[in-house]
């Protein structure tokens, strides 16, 4: 069994969370309470997008063992991919290591509790001084400004190698944020120029790899079944609502439209089909995910919709909905309506130019080139594009189209038709009321809080030199420019 919990935490460590899961697996069979067995059982569990199950693994482990602080800052992460931020700042009480400080700001950052995420933040650099995930948290804050104490140590760091390479873009990407913010248009670019260099030199990948990707999503748009019993139209049951499209097109501000309704929770970026289904399909069939989607079985899709059911279940509370806005679920809408042929889909777009440089803008989490690689980002965005369109031929008026532009325009408008589509009862209150599902744990977190302004359209404009690159590569790939495609 030593030789499991050996293999098993390796796996982990290296990313490898399905085999880890797999050991996990093989040392509960032998000795099911094992503390090593469920632990991994639960971190694997989480990051394979079911915290549901971490949670319920973790609750009894933290009685056990209530001296094990580890224990409980890991509930508290599966609590707050729950979305439920109040739990999991519980769960943290009277934890104090910069691990902690660190994640209890981030969770203060996501209920839009400044003050507090600020002071969080500033526990973190007290022990830490190249916290670079620290120094973007104040910032978002709005607790860094040019010149004060904080910023000449960022670019002191920057300057002198101080930070590892992880870390290096993420500050850099910091101190753009930072120039932005206070007007200063040339450091801005500066910085964003050298964040997206920075960064791009870490990830693998590249237009070869993306058309893999895309022409497996392509065929897979082909495949349309229903044999699966969808139940989420029964008394009792929560319904998923799918808010897709490409990162920082808004979805963000469509969740919270519709998670205004009292009977909606603001599920927030679930991650549970290209995490665990994918790594079950994966597994399962050579040609990987989503294609290896359309071998299986009915009572294999019919145990992943249970799963998924049951995780919104843990997560809705009184709600009778809940969001998912996982942006690169528009690879998968096939999957998706194989197994909630009932589920409501919406689809958000926005121009082109302002959608790519608002990504440009933000250090996202994995291998993920295209979002600090203007030219590969312009034919990742065409190959979207192309893919959505496959999607609305499959299932024609069965997607909602959002525009953005017209959305912040005219919301009361696109808010009402978005209420018709969900099955929503409408009241004109709701455009000022405040999501009450829950934490907002994207970049789009103080944005969102705003409600629905005009200032995002058209932010391109004034880098217009700079964008040249992506502006080129979206018309090389046919990405047709000022409109929402």
């Amino acid at each position: 069994m030593q030789s499991y919990i050996n293999k098993g935490y390796a796996f982990f460590a290296e990313g490898k969370y399905a085999a880890a899961a797999d050991c996990a697996q093989k040392i509960l069979a032998s000795s099911p309470t094992d503390p090593s067995g469920l632990l991994l059982a639960a971190r694997s569990a989480r990051m394979l997008g079911e915290p549901n199950l971490a949670n319920q693994i973790l609750d009894p482990l933290v009685s056990r063992f209530p001296n094990l602080k580890s224990l409980r800052t890991d509930l508290a992460l599966a609590l707050r991919d729950l979305a439920q931020p109040q739990a999991a700042l519980e769960a943290l009480n009277s934890l104090d290591g910069a691990q902690e400080n660190l994640l209890r700001g981030e969770i203060y950052l996501s209920i839009n509790d400044l003050e507090a995420a600020a002071k969080s933040f500033e526990m973190v650099l007290e022990k830490d001084q190249t916290a670079a995930d620290a120094y973007r948290g104040l910032a978002l804050c709005g607790n860094i400004a040019l010149g004060d104490n904080h910023h000449k140590a960022l670019v002191a760091a920057t300057t002198d190698g101080v930070f590892t390479a992880a870390d290096q873009y993420k500050a850099l990407y910091t101190l753009s944020h930072v120039a932005r913010q206070y007007g200063d248009s040339q450091g801005f670019i500066r910085y964003l120029n050298q964040a997206n260099l920075s960064q791009r030199t870490l990830l693998k990948g590249s237009q070869i790899d993306y058309q893999k990707i895309f022409d497996a999503s392509i065929v897979a748009a082909k495949y349309r079944r229903s044999e699966v019993h969808d139940d989420t139209n029964e008394s009792g049951k929560i319904k998923p609502i799918f808010i897709l499209g490409m990162p920082r097109s808004g979805t963000s501000l469509v969740e919270s439209v519709i998670a205004s309704s009292p009977v909606v929770f603001a599920g927030g970026e679930i991650n549970f089909f290209n995490r665990s289904l994918a790594a079950s399909i994966s597994g399962l069939f050579r040609d990987g995910f989503p294609l290896g989607f359309a071998h299986t079985t009915l009572e294999y899709r019919q145990d992943w919709s249970k799963r998924f059911q049951d995780l919104i279940e843990a997560m809705a509370g009184k709600g009778r909905f809940v969001t998912d806005k996982t942006p690169g679920n528009f690879h998968i809408i096939g999957v998706i309506k194989t197994l909630f042929p009932n589920s409501k889909i919406i689809h958000v777009r926005r121009d082109p130019i302002d959608t790519c440089f608002s990504i440009l803008q933000y250090p996202f989490a994995g291998n993920v080139p295209h979002t600090c690689d203007m030219v590969l980002l312009g034919y990742y965005y065409s190959r979207y594009l192309e893919l959505m369109e496959a999607w609305r031929h499959a299932y024609r008026d069965e997607i909602l189209e959002v525009n953005y532009e017209e959305m912040v325009r005219n919301p009361k408008q696109l808010s009402q038709a978005i209420f018709n589509y969900c099955g929503l009862e409408w009241d004109d209150t709701l455009l000022e009321s405040r999501s009450r599902g829950g934490a907002v744990r994207t970049f789009s977190s103080q944005q969102v809080r705003k409600g629905v302004y005009t200032t995002s359209i058209g932010a391109s404009a004034e880098f217009e030199d700079f964008l040249s690159p992506l502006r080129q590569s979206l018309e090389d790939h046919g990405v047709a420019l000022g409109q929402s495609s």
